[in-house]
């Protein structure tokens, strides 16, 4: 008799499809990552490390959700740990 091996099949995972977030006000209500919080004002942010009062963040300016910038502050978010895609004021 053969030995059966088993093969195990990747299920395929459907991708998350994430509303964009589409003003500051909903930025601000984004949770905290592992490592990064927000701090958002009316028109501009920063993300800054939860654990480390010396670090003087990373500034998201009033140009944040306009043209190419919204994909490169996606990225820059993602990063530290937000699990978030902007939208595209422009669009």
């Amino acid at each position: 008799m053969k030995d059966k091996k088993q093969q195990t099949v990747a299920s395929p995972i459907e991708p998350v499809v994430m509303r964009p977030i589409a003003s500051w006000k909903e930025l601000a209500t984004v949770e905290e990552s592992k490592t990064h919080k927000l701090e958002i004002e009316d028109y501009c942010g920063w993300i800054r490390q939860k654990n480390n009062d010396d670090d003087i963040g990373t500034y998201l300016s009033t140009h944040t959700f306009y043209g190419k910038t919204h994909e490169y502050s996606t990225k820059l978010l993602q990063k530290h740990g937000f699990n978030v895609v902007l939208a595209n004021w422009d669009a």
